[in-house]
């Protein structure tokens, strides 16, 4: 009796051992060429097939029995294998995300699961290749991958965090989209003035838009600052700065771009659109990518439209990939303190900068100094975002608190928007 048990577990041991091989990508490599659309990605994956066999004759037998079919099939795996592991974006960027993985990945790797995220399928490999004596199969194919449907599958296995659950909690990023301009030019100008870049700003908006993000349009912002600018002249109050200024900040990050024209043989161009990330309060680079188009004759605008697919999106997986990480801090905000000449001596203003130190850390998560200046305290503070969901609430928090324990100046809010928080001292 003991020895058959023994013999029903390594059995059943080797039977799991066999499933477990069995799923696991063999080649484990795949090339993105790219971005068919704003959630599809094409690939062009290696499959690989080893036969089981023990004698020559019927491993080569077994390869052209079996061969291409079980390479075509781990082609597929090595496909998702390499968009959830490798690349410079990977969905799995966590241990722990790629331990929930492991979890699931016998059931993800089954050709039912994977038909779900593949929609396009090369009719036939674009190579084959027998090695190892005719023992091996090598094929490459072409596949397109709906990431976005990869994505929502990993979400919903518990894999990776829902985004729904971030945006209960901070919103959407709002995003500003901009031309690179250089010196003293004008990106509002050059959207004007070049029709290229006109329509990759339409292209990167729309395909922002379509994504639920919040743009911030550069023409409107220009509109609302002269109705703006005109009615405080009509009232004899000068242009309202400060506004101005929560209009420069008021996104939680900025896209600009860059379009360029190359010529090649036979009258054709391709173009290429650069395009980086940034953080509005500090102007730290979160990512930047160069898509290109294929090269074509005419079609400029169609050129465009490729070369921004191809960019962007490796750059708005960057940009999930900062707010992720920024909630776990906290709610973001700048906080700019203005000091007025002269209303303080040196120790006073120690002591004032020293209490307002105090009360941003005593109610932050975390807090970073930019500048401490005499007349400036520069700072990014990141507060728990059930708290103080809003900026107002973090003025409140930190006028009261101040005022508790100063008596020698007061605070006066200048201006807040969704990121910032301007005020000034004035001195009792």
């Amino acid at each position: 009796m003991r020895i058959i048990n023994v013999f029903r577990i390594g059995c059943v041991l080797l039977m799991l051992g066999s499933a477990v091989h069995a799923v696991v990508p063999i080649a484990k490599q795949a090339v993105l060429q790219e971005a068919a659309s704003s959630s599809e990605v094409v690939v062009l994956a290696t499959g690989i097939y080893h036969t089981q066999g023990t004698k020559a004759w019927t491993k080569k037998r077994d390869v052209r029995k079996n061969g291409l079919k079980n390479a075509l099939l781990d082609a597929k795996r090595s496909a998702l294998y390499v968009l959830l592991f490798s690349g410079t974006d990977p969905l799995l960027q966590t241990k722990d995300s790629e331990l929930r993985f492991s979890a699931i990945s016998e059931m993800f790797y089954s050709s039912s699961v994977m038909s779900d995220f593949i929609v396009f399928e090369g009719r036939s490999p674009k190579e084959k290749i027998l090695m190892n004596n005719e023992t091996s199969l090598k094929v490459l194919l072409e596949l397109r991958i709906n990431r976005e449907r990869l994505r929502s599958y990993l979400e919903e296995q518990g894999v990776l965090e829902k985004r729904e659950s971030l945006v209960e909690k901070m919103g959407r990023p709002m995003l500003m989209v901009l031309p690179q301009a250089k010196g003293e030019q004008s990106p509002l100008a050059l959207l004007s003035q070049d029709e290229n870049l006109g329509h990759a700003a339409g292209v990167i908006q729309s395909a922002l838009t379509s994504r639920q993000y919040e743009v911030v349009l550069p023409d409107q912002i220009k509109m609302i600052q002269e109705l703006s600018s005109g009615q405080y002249q009509l009232s004899d109050s000068g242009v309202d700065m400060s506004y101005q200024l929560a209009m420069s900040v008021g996104s939680d990050l900025y896209l600009d771009y860059q379009v360029t024209q190359s010529e090649s043989d036979y009258d054709t161009q391709q173009f290429a659109v650069s395009i980086r990330a940034f953080e509005t309060t500090t102007g730290r680079l979160l990512g930047a990518e160069t898509g290109y188009s294929e090269m074509r004759k005419g079609a400029d605008f169609l050129s465009i439209e490729e070369a921004v697919q191809n960019s962007l999106d490796q750059v708005l997986s960057r940009i999930m990939n900062y707010w992720k990480t920024d909630l776990v801090k906290g709610g973001q905000y700048k906080v700019l303190v203005r000091i007025p000449d002269n209303i303080f001596d040196r120790s006073e203003l120690e002591q004032v900068q020293d209490s307002m130190l105090d009360v941003l850390s005593s109610m932050s998560n975390y807090t970073k100094e930019s500048l401490i200046t005499n007349a400036t305290m520069d700072l990014i503070i990141w507060c728990d975002v059930d708290r103080y969901s809003t900026p107002r609430k973090v003025y409140r928090a930190i006028r009261d608190q101040f005022n508790l324990v100063n008596n020698r100046a007061r605070l006066v809010l200048v201006n807040q928007n969704r990121k910032l928080v301007l005020m000034t001292l004035e001195a009792i």
